[in-house]
C-alpha cells in the first residue's frame, strides 16, 4: 500500500534528522496540506568572547562536543575565537579531553561512528582540510589504532577556510575546527550570511554583549555559558528557525505544535 505519510488520515509529520530529507517530507506533506514539524540542526556555532575563562569554556563544549560522539542535532559545530587565542584554547582543551576519555578503543563512555557511510563520511572532511592546509589536532592521548573500531578520537582542526567540506556541511561526529575573529561584528556577518542553525552558543560573563549578539543574529536556540543542555529542560521549548526546521517540542508549546489547537 501507500506509505504511511501518504496515507489520507495522516495530518501531521514529524521529522528530525537531515535538511535534505526534511525537504523531502515537506514536499510529500504539500500534496494534501499535512501540517509538519521539522527539527534539522544545521552548523551551531560556538563563539568564545575574549574575556571568557577558557578552561571553563573547554569543559563545556568538550562535554557537549563528545556526547555521543558529536553525533547529535545539538552538538557545537565549529568554534570562533578572538584572534591570538587559539594556542591556549587548545592546551586547555587537550587536558580537559585527556582527563575524560584517558582511553578510546575500549572505552564504553566513548562511542563510535554510527556505520561506515557516517565514518568515511568525517574521514573525508578531515583529508579535505589536509589537503587545503588545516593543521590537524587529535586527541588519543594513548595513540591508539581506531579505524577497525570505527572511533574518530576528538579532533581540532585551525587553519580553517570556509572553501573546506568541514564548514559547508555540518559535521555530526568529534571534529571541532577553529576560527579566529578580530571583530565581533565578523563573526555576526558569518553566521547572519549562512543557513539558521539549530543552536549557538555564546561564552562570556557580560549581559550586555550576550544580548547584543542575540538579538543581532537569528537560531533556534541561543546559549549563554553553556551547550546542548537546553534539550533536557522537558518544560522549555526546543526547535530550529529557517533552515533548521520549524515546529517546537517540549513543555505547552510542544502539545500545541503537535496538535490541533482550538
Amino acid at each position: 500500500g501507500n506509505p504511511l505519510s501518504e496515507h489520507p488520515k495522516v495530518r501531521m509529520m514529524s521529522f528530525t534528522g537531515s535538511g535534505r530529507t526534511g525537504s523531502k517530507i515537506m514536499e510529500k506533506a504539500s500534496k494534501d496540506f499535512k501540517k509538519v514539524s521539522l527539527e534539522l540542526g544545521g552548523k551551531s556555532p560556538v563563539i568564545i568572547d575574549e574575556t571568557a575563562n577558557l578552561k571553563v569554556a573547554s569543559e563545556r563544549i568538550a562535554f557537549g562536543k563528545f556526547t555521543n560522539a558529536g553525533q547529535t542535532c545539538v552538538a557545537p559545530d565549529h568554534i570562533f575565537l578572538p584572534r591570538g587565542k587559539t594556542a591556549e584554547f587548545i592546551e586547555n582543551f587537550k587536558l580537559i579531553v585527556a582527563g575524560m576519555y584517558p582511553h578510546f578503543r575500549n572505552n564504553q563512555d566513548y562511542t563510535s561512528i554510527i556505520n561506515d557511510k557516517q565514518y568515511n563520511r568525517i574521514q573525508g572532511y578531515l583529508e579535505n582540510a589536509r589537503d587545503q592546509g588545516a593543521r590537524i589536532v587529535a586527541i588519543n592521548p594513548q595513540n591508539e589504532i581506531l579505524d577497525d573500531v570505527r572511533k574518530i578520537a576528538p579532533t581540532l582542526v585551525t587553519g580553517v577556510t570556509t572553501a573546506m567540506d568541514i564548514m559547508q556541511n555540518e559535521i555530526f561526529g568529534p571534529i571541532l575546527p577553529i576560527l579566529e575573529y578580530d571583530q565581533i561584528e565578523e563573526v555576526i556577518e558569518f553566521i547572519n550570511s549562512r543557513p539558521r542553525p539549530l543552536a549557538m552558543y555564546y561564552f562570556d560573563y557580560d549581559q550586555a554583549r550576550a544580548d547584543y549578539i542575540a538579538q543581532h543574529t537569528h537560531s533556534g536556540h541561543f546559549g549563554i555559558n553553556m551547550v546542548i543542555t537546553h534539550v533536557a529542560q522537558d518544560d522549555l521549548p526546543f526547535g530550529g528557525i529557517g533552515a533548521s526546521g520549524m515546529g517546537k517540542y517540549h513543555g505547552p508549546e510542544g502539545f500545541f505544535s503537535l496538535s490541533h489547537e482550538l
